[in-house]
């Protein structure tokens, strides 16, 4: 039986113990799967549990807390003592103070990490690489001999995950996470927190008292530029524009002097407005989704600058002052023209000359290959490149692209698109690929694989697009040890796709996960033997008019479309 409530669900009392002391021993035991649940355990957990009042946000949360404790008395009598120590039947009110104890467990960087989401509207998704790249500008995030800043950022997402203090909103069919989820308990938890601390403010249609002591600003659509004109914001350091007018948008720039951190994703902005190129100590700029279309010369007066994200923006070309912004780390700039072929969809920018200036770079998709300001040469000597995007190639690029390729030994993503659907994408000349790439995405004319896809042993994603096989791919692509992702896109005009055992006693495609087939007409069949992709549990399979046998196996999900 359960009930309810305005905010949240109460579970009847009796099932709540039940399932509440399984939980304790379910989380007891994924840390300890050899050791017995200690039996002087059982009373306390039961104690525990009921403590809770019905709430399963409360329940999951103390178990979470208790999975860090030692397994013994002492520790569990403790967390029990602190529950316990403010009694209270309003079951809003204990679930508030269960979260308070949740939160006052945790490490210090992360309590900042936490509260950082509040900054987001309530029900938002909030896209894991996106509160990175945040979090890294705030200066949250410290990176080691070891990890990466972005790797640290993303243990952390993890270790807030295994607080149970968010929640992950969606997964990729492979099982990465994209985005997370604030339960609404929690949100409120977090704004009533970052109020006490002068964490952030958000605001619907005003600014609230203590704005003059808040380094953080969130408004929404509610906020009218009076608002702004009337507060003494000079010592925010971080705005956000959730959906906000123009005008008061505009106020902004002439408010904050000192801000590091600008997020004007969905901004209703046409033009990029001047005045932002005086904030000097900005590392954080998105203007994704907004209609701006060109960036001003003054915007290398943003020598701090580490993210620049125009994603989504119709922004063609970058002006020749960026080469300036040595501190870069993300340039992000595409958009896709949805009235367009597929082939044809993605737009990429220009780079002016000397973007090798830019050594700090490790993100920057999507360019446009040029010749004649030596975009595919310069590439090679930005050695910290993570995550690469090229779009326009020719044939004749091919040997400058793949030393380029070559030198950039951090690479994990690479995406390359031929100048037309029909051009070749000559390959074959990267002698050592980067050893640790995970994502490929091939577009264009190949006939053949580039024989260096073999010695991929970490490739979990790979989309060929446009590559006009004619042998089947697929006896050589099975051997991909780490392959979870396989996206064939008008790429083959064969009649069979087949896969079995790649050696003696190996399995084709052991781990694959998910597999796309698209675009090819002439397809027939698909033909699995011993024991091939065992672990598929996607398949989409569209504008394949002619296939007639499909994989064995049982599918969690299908996709189908025909067109």
């Amino acid at each position: 039986m359960l009930k309810v409530t305005e905010r949240f669900i109460i579970l009847n009392l009796c099932n709540c113990k039940k399932l509440g002391t399984c939980f304790l021993r379910k989380h007891f035991l994924r840390n300890r799967p050899t050791e017995p649940f200690p039996n002087q355990l059982d009373d306390l957990s039961c104690e525990i549990v009921e403590r809770c009042e019905g709430l399963p946000l409360a329940i999951v949360l103390v178990c979470s807390l208790l999975r860090s404790k030692s397994p013994n008395l002492i520790e569990w009598k403790k967390v029990h003592s602190n529950l316990a120590s403010e009694s209270s039947k309003d079951s809003y009110k204990y679930a508030m103070k269960t979260l308070s104890f949740s939160y006052s467990c945790l490490p210090h960087n992360l309590k900042s990490c936490l509260l950082y989401l509040g900054i987001f509207p309530e029900g938002q998704f909030i896209k894991c690489m996106r509160l990175i790249r945040l979090w890294m500008a705030e200066g949250f995030i410290e990176g080691n001999d070891f990890k990466t800043m972005e790797e640290v950022a993303d243990d952390y997402l993890k270790e807030l995950l295994n607080h149970s203090v968010i929640q992950v909103a969606e997964r990729s069919h492979y099982g990465r996470v994209i985005s997370y989820k604030v339960h609404p308990l929690m949100r409120e938890f977090i704004l009533w927190k970052s109020k006490e601390v002068n964490f952030c403010v958000l605001s619907a249609n005003k600014i609230v008292s203590n704005t003059e002591k808040c380094r953080r600003l969130s408004i929404d659509e509610g906020m009218k530029k009076d608002d702004l004109r009337a507060s003494t914001l000079s010592h925010v350091r971080s705005f956000f524009a959730f959906g906000a007018a123009k005008s008061s948008i505009s106020e902004v720039f002439l408010k904050f002097k000192f801000l590091k951190v600008l997020d004007l994703e969905n901004a209703p902005l046409e033009n990029f407005p001047e005045l932002l190129t005086e904030l000097f100590f900005l590392r954080y700029l998105s203007l994704e989704n907004t209609k701006i279309k060109w960036l001003p010369k003054s915007l290398g007066k943003l020598v701090n600058l580490e993210t620049l994200n125009l994603k989504g923006t119709f922004v063609c070309d970058l002006p020749r002052t960026i080469v300036k912004l040595q501190n870069m780390h993300n340039l992000l700039v595409c958009h896709y023209d949805m009235k367009a072929p597929p082939f044809y969809s993605m737009k990429a920018v220009k780079l002016p000359a000397g973007i090798d200036c830019l050594k700090s770079l490790q993100k920057l998709s999507y360019i446009k290959a040029n010749s004649k300001r030596g975009t595919i040469s310069e590439l090679g000597k930005l050695t910290q490149l993570r995550r690469l995007g090229v779009v326009g190639v020719k044939k004749k690029y091919g040997r400058n692209l793949c030393a380029s390729i070559a030198n950039m030994k951090n690479l994990l993503s690479f995406s390359v698109r031929s100048a037309v659907a029909d051009e070749l994408l000559d390959l074959e000349h990267l002698e050592t690929p980067p050893p640790g790439l995970r994502g490929l995405f091939l577009g264009g004319c190949l006939k053949k694989l580039p024989q260096w896809i073999f010695e991929l042993q970490n490739l979990a994603r790979l989309t060929l697009g446009w590559s006009k096989f004619e042998e089947d791919p697929f006896p050589l692509l099975s051997s991909l040890p780490a392959l979870v992702e396989l996206k064939i896109i008008e790429a083959y005009s064969g009649g069979v796709l087949s896969c079995g055992e790649y050696s003696k006693g190996r399995r084709g495609f052991p781990n694959l996960k998910s597999l796309c087939l698209r675009g090819l007409p002439q397809l027939e069949s698909i033909d699995v033997t011993g024991g091939a992709l065992a672990s598929l549990v996607k398949l989409e399979i569209g504008c394949c008019g002619a296939l007639k046998m499909l994989p064995p196996g049982r599918l969690e999900t299908m996709d189908w479309h025909f067109h």
